[in-house]
């Protein structure tokens, strides 16, 4: 009988120790999917054109593309961003796909434009209404003209912002404003309000600074 006791206590502590190191295990394996599965916060700060913007990067992020730029034209930055399954998906097909809806910045130099507004006043126009005359300007562009809704005027950083929406491929959410010479575009492909580029898009927009 004594030796049955030691058996089932040997048995009982071998029992106890599979479990504990099972739950060790699955703990690690549940910590390292949680590392992988959670977006990092990833920030992009670019004095050299006055401006700065977070994202979700990481494997369930958004994926960042600086594409090469022509010589020689107003347009100084773009950065597109993708979410990364669409876009490595994207990469991989072949068939002539369709490029996924996108997070889109542009950065463009601002020329002076003869302002008509208000020519008859004497007043030097404002802010919004040189970047109205812009928007118009490069209409290929900003799709303003076309605007599904009446532009808004919001504030960003502190600082007064044209905002509508457009149709082309997918529903455009888009952002212009204009800070120290330059224009700036942000655009949002979406096909609902609940699609992730669209909650994004709002996350990384309430990030955005002009410094």
């Amino acid at each position: 009988m004594q030796s049955n006791k030691y058996l089932y206590l040997a048995l009982g502590a071998l029992a106890l120790l599979v479990v504990v190191v099972g739950g060790v295990v699955y703990y690690q394996s549940y910590r390292d999917d949680q590392m992988v599965v959670a977006p990092y916060n990833e920030t992009i700060d670019r004095p050299d054109i006055n401006l700065a913007f977070t994202y979700p990067g990481g494997e369930y992020g958004l994926s960042l593309i600086e594409p090469p730029l022509p010589e020689g034209g107003d347009l100084l930055q773009a950065f597109i961003l993708v979410p990364a399954d669409d876009y490595d998906e994207f990469t991989q097909n072949t068939d002539g796909q369709q490029s996924p809806p996108a997070i889109s910045i542009f950065v463009f130099n601002l020329p002076e434009l003869p302002v008509v507004a208000n020519a008859d006043s004497g007043e030097e126009p404002d802010r919004i209404t040189l970047l109205r005359e812009w928007a118009t300007e490069k209409s290929s562009i900003t799709s303003y003209p076309s605007a599904v809704d009446t532009a808004t005027v919001e504030e960003i950083d502190g600082l007064e912002v044209l905002h509508y929406r457009a149709m082309g491929l997918h529903q455009q959410e888009i952002y212009l404003a204009s800070y120290k010479g330059r224009a700036y575009m942000f655009v949002a492909q979406f096909d609902s309000e609940q699609a992730a580029t669209f909650t994004n898009f709002q996350q990384l927009m309430s990030s955005v600074l002009f410094n």
